[in-house]
């Protein structure tokens, strides 16, 4: 049988861990101890040294404390991934379906949305 191919269940014996421990390393609930990730990319022939020091690196990122560590009760679970993936993040790309982003706005179009939006607070000259 490949690697690839292998359950959850054979991941977990070979890691001697249980099905619910492997369960929330995969669905990302638990950071996975370097040990058992070096365990891991043996099973699944990670031979590459870049590929296996970047997994490394991830699996040592995932256990820092950040800011935002104080605050994932308030706001649920969740929260936690958005910072923590924002922090490594190398580009930025945003999507707004019902606007124009605002960079590339022209001034008849930011006019016509402002119109449309009606707040009723803004005179000819501040939507000018």
């Amino acid at each position: 049988m490949s690697a690839r191919q292998w359950s959850l269940r054979v991941a977990g014996e070979y890691l001697q861990r249980d099905a619910s421990t492997m369960s929330r390393y995969e669905n990302g609930e638990y950071p996975l101890r370097r040990a058992d990730l070096v365990a891991l990319m043996t099973l699944y022939d990670v031979a590459d040294p870049k590929q296996r020091a970047d997994l490394e690196q991830i699996c040592e990122d995932a256990w820092q404390r950040d800011w935002w560590d104080n605050h994932k009760d308030d706001f649920g679970k969740d929260f936690i991934d958005v910072p923590w993936l924002e922090s490594r993040a190398s580009h930025l790309r945003a999507y707004q379906h019902f606007l124009v982003y605002g960079l590339f706005q022209t001034r008849d179009y930011a006019s016509a949305v402002i119109n449309e939006l009606k707040f009723g607070h803004e005179s000819a000259e501040q939507v000018a």
